[in-house]
């Protein structure tokens, strides 16, 4: 049965890469999918046969994520629905998506909805925007499930967790895998330096400040490395200047933000990923698209072991480190410098996973869940 299917995300579409696969993927099952998402600078109406309508700003004129913002999405995502009602299923990324769809079944109780939890959402929320907001959005997430029909998730652990934090029944987990075209064929490029890529939001809790202090740790030893930093977000201007300050240009090239196509370009040219997410609930349980990303380009990975990602990390013999230590993450980005045979070997294992980790193998489960609506 093709059904006519309403993805409600507080974020940007196409760029929002889980959602896009999605969506995409839906398309091609012969599904009717619309992307109710946040205005943007492109503002892109139609995406592969996806209508992208836009309401509301994902955040203010300052760039930053407001709780004043988010009102006012829900409040114009609701008004949409009102006039649309022109769908089978509500599909909702996130808590910030699900609200609206909440009201509309307050209204309209036949209303089928598929919350898809990309993270442990009140925990992600403290990260954003202060331990206060923490517990009003946990209890906003329990009652607004008792109104959803199924729910899609990142990992197993978020599964665990949720199942019995709210007593969920209907739970499909599907890890935010790479698509085909993502992953990298081909022989990589020498460096006159190694490079050290860390891509994504530049925000708080992303473990940039001990980065910065690992770097300035690590060049009073050697001068064969550059850190890039591909992204942009509220906390890039402290990084900025904790680079100046510490005279680390010559060691720390900030990109800033880029096309969602071109991240890929400069993954393929580095050497070594890392990301530093500090130890929060929602990093522990969550499973992180960055560890993908930087496996399908074939980069050795620096990345915390936590719940969510030991089992990919382990596979291929990735670098735990305690993100918290600047010491640390010095040593294990000197390690990984000095033995290329190390670099080589992870390579190899990324290499040995692929056919585990593509989205093609699990799209097949998104399709076979809605089946089952």
């Amino acid at each position: 049965m093709k059904m006519k299917i309403t993805m409600i995300l507080f974020g940007f579409f196409p760029s929002d890469v889980r959602v896009r696969k999605e969506a995409l993927t839906l398309t091609k099952a012969g599904h009717n999918i619309t992307v109710l998402c946040c205005a943007e600078e492109s503002m892109q109406m139609t995406f592969s046969k996806v209508r992208v309508p836009r309401v509301g700003k994902y955040s203010d004129w300052k760039g930053k994520l407001t709780v004043n913002q988010l009102l006012k999405f829900w409040i114009l995502s609701f008004h949409y629905l009102m006039i649309k009602r022109n769908f089978d299923i509500l599909h909702c990324h996130d808590l910030t998506g699900l609200v609206p769809a909440v009201w509309y079944k307050l209204l309209f109780p036949h209303t089928e909805i598929v919350y898809d939890s990309h993270e442990i959402y009140p925990e992600s929320v403290r990260e954003k925007l202060g331990n206060l907001i923490t517990l009003p959005f946990l209890m906003l997430e329990k009652f607004c499930v008792k109104f959803v029909n199924k729910i899609i998730g990142i990992s197993l652990p978020q599964k665990k967790l949720m199942q019995k934090r709210y007593n969920i029944k209907h739970f499909l987990y599907i890890p935010n895998f790479p698509s085909k075209e993502e992953f990298f064929a081909g022989e990589k490029s020498l460096n006159e330096k190694i490079i050290i890529i860390y891509s994504g939001g530049i925000l708080r809790n992303r473990g940039y400040e001990q980065l910065v202090e690992a770097v300035s740790i690590l060049s009073q030893k050697r001068d064969d490395f550059l850190v890039q930093l591909v992204g942009d977000g509220p906390f890039r201007s402290t990084v900025e200047e904790m680079v100046k300050t510490e005279g680390l240009e010559p060691f720390i090239e900030i990109v800033g933000n880029v096309h969602y196509y071109k991240v890929r370009n400069y993954l393929i040219n580095a050497d070594i990923g890392i990301a530093l997410y500090q130890p929060t609930p929602n990093n522990d349980y969550g499973l992180s698209n960055k560890i993908f990303e930087y496996i399908a380009c074939e980069l050795p990975l620096i990345y915390p072991y936590y719940k969510g990602s030991t089992f990919y990390l382990k596979r291929i013999g990735g670098i735990n480190v305690n993100p918290t230590s600047s010491l640390e993450i010095a040593q294990k980005i000197e390690f990984l410098i000095k033995h290329p045979e190390i670099r080589d070997s992870i390579r190899t294992a990324e290499k040995d996973l692929r056919p585990e980790i593509i989205w093609e193998s699990v799209e097949n489960k998104l399709i076979e869940f809605y089946k089952s609506i």
